[in-house]
Parts: C-alpha cells; sequence; structure tokens
C-alpha cells in the first residue's frame, strides 16, 4: 500500500493538478517536490510525459516512478530512442544542451508530449543557454504539453534569474505598468534588480549584484509558486544548523593582496575564471591536511557516525578519497557514470562506506543521503560554491524526510584568507533568495 501524502503535499497536488498555467514547486529541498509531481501526473490522467532532470537524478526519478506510480507507464532513459507511444521520458540537461540539437529535434519528430515535468527548473536561469533556448522553443510550439516545473532554489543569487521562467511559462505575471505587454529582460532587470555598469575595452557592461523591489515580486510570482518551509510542514523533522569551521593553511594560498581590492562581485568574477580559478583550487588542497584532521578526530571514536564532504575540483576530492581510505569513502562526481554513482549511493546508505565524498554540482541536487536507517547529520563544505542556493540544496541531501537528528553544516574556511570574505558575499546574496521567496 502506498503511504498517504502529508497535508501540505495534497494541498499542492490539488493546486498543480487543477492549474491551466504553469504552477512552480518551490518546496524547501526534502520535502518530496518529485512525489508531489508523480501524484498531480496521476491526477491528471497523463501517460506520456517527459521529465527534463540533471544527469545525477535520473536514476533517482527512475526510482521514485516506479516507487510511487502503481503501474506507471514504461520508463525510457535517454539516449534510447523515443517513440511516439505512452512512456516516462528521462531526459537530463546536458543532452537537452547538445548544440547540434538532434534530441530537441527528435522530441518533435516523436509528436507533442501530454505533459513536461522541468526538475531543477532553476538549470534555467540563463534565458540564453542553449538548454533554455530548446526547451522555451518546445514549450511555445506546443511539444511540452502541460508544464510543471519545481525547484527548491527558484533564484540562486538575484531576482533576475527568474525572468526566463516567467517570460516563457507566466509572462501573465509580469506585465509592466508602461508597455502593458510581458517585460522585457532588460526592464525586467531594472526594475527588480540592482544593476552596475562598468566599462570594459571602451565598451559599457551591466552587471546584476543584487535584487531589489522584493515585496513587489513576490506578490507577483504568488500566483504561479506552491511553497513549503520544513518549519512549517514538519515540525517534527529536526533543526539545520550551518556555522563556519576555521582552518589555518600555510604558504602562497593565504592572501592575493590584489583580489582584496576588489568589490564583491568583480571578486567572484575573478575567482570564477582563468588563473585565479587554479589558485582556487590551490586554496582547496592547501585546507585539506587540516580538514582529514578534524575529519579523523569526529569520526575516530564513534563507529556509528558517518560524514557528508563537499568538495568542487577533482583533485581535492580524490586527495580526501585516497586519505581517509581507512573509512572507506565512496566518491561522486561529474566523472562517474549513472551505474556509478548509484553504487556509492548504495554503499553509503548500507553503512558500508562512513564518507561520502561529493562534487556540489554533480550531487548537490536531487539524491537523498540520509534514512532512519541510513544515519547521517553531519556535513562539511571542504569547499564552497559562489551560489548560496548550490551549497544550501547539498546541505539538504541529508535534512529531509527520513532524518531524526538535527544537522550540522560546516563550511571550512581558510582564516585569514579571501575564504572569510567569499563567505561574508554568499551570506549577503542569502539574504536577498530569504526576501523573495521566506
Amino acid at each position: 500500500m502506498t503511504p498517504a501524502l502529508y497535508p501540505y503535499q495534497q494541498t499542492a497536488v490539488n493546486s498543480i493538478a487543477t492549474a491551466r498555467r504553469p504552477i512552480l514547486n518551490a518546496f524547501d529541498p526534502g520535502l518530496g517536490k518529485s512525489r508531489v509531481a508523480i501524484e498531480a501526473l496521476i491526477a491528471r490522467g497523463h501517460r506520456r510525459v517527459l521529465v527534463l532532470c540533471p544527469h545525477s537524478v535520473v536514476l533517482v526519478w527512475e526510482a521514485e516512478i516506479a516507487k510511487w506510480w502503481p503501474g506507471h507507464p514504461r520508463i525510457v532513459t535517454a539516449p534510447a530512442r523515443m517513440s511516439a507511444g505512452e512512456g516516462v521520458y528521462l531526459v537530463s540537461y546536458g543532452l537537452m544542451s547538445e548544440t547540434a540539437g538532434v534530441l530537441a529535434q527528435h522530441l518533435r519528430d516523436t509528436g507533442p508530449f501530454e505533459a513536461t515535468v522541468i526538475d531543477e527548473a532553476h538549470y534555467l536561469k540563463n534565458p540564453k543557454s542553449n538548454r533554455s533556448k530548446r526547451v522555451f522553443d518546445l514549450f511555445g510550439e506546443g511539444q511540452l504539453g502541460w508544464v510543471h516545473p519545481m525547484t527548491g532554489t527558484p533564484a540562486p543569487n538575484h531576482a533576475g534569474e527568474l525572468w526566463g521562467l516567467l517570460y516563457h511559462l507566466r509572462p501573465d505575471l509580469i506585465v509592466s505598468p508602461v508597455t502593458g505587454k510581458p517585460m522585457r529582460e532588460g526592464e525586467f532587470q531594472n526594475r527588480y534588480c540592482t544593476v552596475r555598469q562598468f566599462k570594459v575595452n571602451n565598451h559599457w557592461v551591466e552587471q546584476v549584484t543584487g535584487s531589489k523591489n522584493t515585496d513587489d515580486l513576490k506578490a507577483r510570482i504568488a500566483p504561479m509558486v506552491v511553497k513549503a518551509r520544513k518549519k512549517d510542514v514538519l515540525p517534527q523533522l529536526p533543526p539545520i544548523d550551518f556555522v563556519v569551521l576555521p582552518v589555518s593553511v600555510r604558504g602562497e594560498h593565504a592572501h592575493w593582496v590584489d583580489l582584496e581590492r576588489l568589490d564583491d562581485d568583480d571578486l567572484l568574477t575573478q575567482l570564477a575564471g582563468g588563473k585565479v580559478k587554479s589558485e582556487i583550487q590551490n586554496l582547496g588542497l592547501a585546507k585539506i591536511p587540516a580538514i582529514v584532521e578534524w575529519v579523523v578526530d569526529l569520526l575516530r571514536d564513534d563507529p556509528d557516525r558517518r560524514l557528508v564532504v563537499w568538495c568542487v575540483h577533482h583533485r581535492v576530492i580524490d586527495e580526501y578519497v585516497g586519505l581517509l581510505a581507512e573509512y572507506k569513502p565512496v566518491k561522486f562526481d561529474g566523472r562517474d557514470n549513472l551505474d556509478q554513482r548509484k553504487l556509492a549511493i548504495d554503499r553509503f546508505m548500507s553503512g558500508d562506506a562512513r564518507i561520502f565524498v561529493g562534487q556540489i554540482q554533480a550531487g548537490g541536487t536531487g539524491i537523498t543521503l540520509v534514512s532512519p536507517t541510513a544515519k547521517c547529520s553531519d556535513v562539511v563544505f571542504a569547499e564552497s560554491s559562489f551560489s548560496p542556493s548550490d551549497n544550501y540544496q547539498a546541505a539538504c541531501r541529508v535534512h529531509r524526510i527520513g532524518q531524526n537528528d538535527g544537522v550540522l553544516v560546516r563550511h571550512a574556511a581558510a582564516s585569514g584568507t579571501l575564504d572569510d570574505r567569499i563567505q561574508e558575499i554568499l551570506a549577503r546574496k542569502s539574504r536577498d533568495i530569504k526576501e523573495i521567496f521566506g
């Protein structure tokens, strides 16, 4: 017998399944967005369905459909050939982004879908990306049928990242008071974003640095959003706390004086590219001895304690896997295929591995790393993403239904370096997001 929905889930299913226009499920991570989507599909009677999701979540969708959809249509995982018949077709954003557009054409050739679930819809935050263009084009052509977007972090960095979804899926919500038509991107940014202008090679360039008029935007998008917060709907779910774990590093990685003079957004731009990007990796490597010592102290005297370690760079991941071998660590990153990723999760959930070393970009969404019989309530970010929403999503892999203990998340910061300032910038970005979505 399939377990009953929580009341907040049933309310969301009712709203989503009966809506004439797309409704965005913005539940906090871990509250069952995929279950709600499946129940809405069942309620509407759809049998030919497209699910767009990150590559790391394809296997999760296979398991969720098998678990929650009795008598479900056959499951077809791209790039297996699609047909015009019934089926739940699982397609990763990576395939959707292929520049040749083979998959998008293939979708057109098989005829329209009855329904489309857009999982982790913030992947469409850049309307100029190939994946966004293909999805929005297919929607405009009527190929996607009834559309349901879902994400726990709709705008990972600032309000401007909402424009693409709103303009293409719910233009009725952003009608301009000036033109009477849906706002174009520039007008939307001018109204809801703080924008800085600067010159590059004698050309003026604009850069979004934050959000503004958040109360107005929150009211506009309210008809499109169903929201549930953990503390409101699952008061029995233990708390999650975030703290900074100061660690010491030695040598040339500690200070970059030239970068310290930059403002916040220029700093992140520099850190994300070129030579400085390699220095950020070097800083991640420099923190390893101190973090390994901390991990050993945490796990040594408690054989039942387990830990999730989040990183950004492959070299950093490999170092932790090697240095912490006595705890049988598993890794989960962009180099792994679906079978390897599933094995890593299974080993950690079974208790065979005490440490899960994951790459934020590859494993920070969709997967579950806790259950009543697979306890884990400790998380450390050996490296952090520059997007606070990415970090929050990754932390919530253990703060979800099935967690019985309070979760403590540590962000390891190299004291006295730019790591300290990066944490301050992430906190400021988080405040912007909180103002829009609560």
